[in-house]
């Protein structure tokens, strides 16, 4: 699963906002722990895992260990004219290991929704997530119908 996402800001202030533990708690969740390469991170409520590679400002890899299965993202920053940056992030898990095999690729993508949001709210206002809304989000009608889908009643099946 990969998810692309331009922002409006520098690179550098994109990777700071994704590797600095007092900038991620303002969009995403609070991480501790060793955010270099080799390093160990708790996401608060989370995953956790081992920072595999880190490459500043241009991306990293690591483990996500959540529910006692390991698979693997790979974040990569790129400039994007005029001055704004693309983030990718991929979460790759082994096929027919745990929810994958359940859920297909579905698994892995669920949980990322509101990353990609947070951080543009956060980098285009400043101001922090609110976690009760973010937790909320993916149940509404916005939310459940995805970017760029028009939510609309549907007509009854005859």
């Amino acid at each position: 699963m990969i998810i692309s996402q331009v922002y409006s800001a520098p690179v550098g202030d994109v990777w700071d906002a994704c590797t600095s533990p007092d900038r991620i708690a303002r969009w995403f969740l609070p991480v501790t722990g060793d955010l270099r390469a080799g390093g160990r991170f708790q996401i608060e409520g989370n995953a956790s895992g081992t920072v595999e590679r880190c490459d500043p400002p241009q991306g990293f890899a690591a483990t996500w260990e959540f529910g006692g299965q390991t698979s693997w993202i790979k974040l990569r920053l790129s400039s994007e004219p005029p001055g704004g940056t693309r983030l990718e992030l991929e979460h790759i898990a082994a096929p027919g290991d745990g929810p994958w095999a359940e859920f297909g690729p579905g698994a892995m993508g669920v949980g990322w929704d509101t990353g990609p949001m947070g951080l543009a709210t956060y980098l285009t206002s400043g101001s922090s997530a609110d976690p009760a809304e973010s937790a909320a989000w993916p149940a509404s009608g916005p939310g459940r119908a995805g970017p760029g889908v028009h939510h609309r009643e549907q007509p009854p099946v005859a």
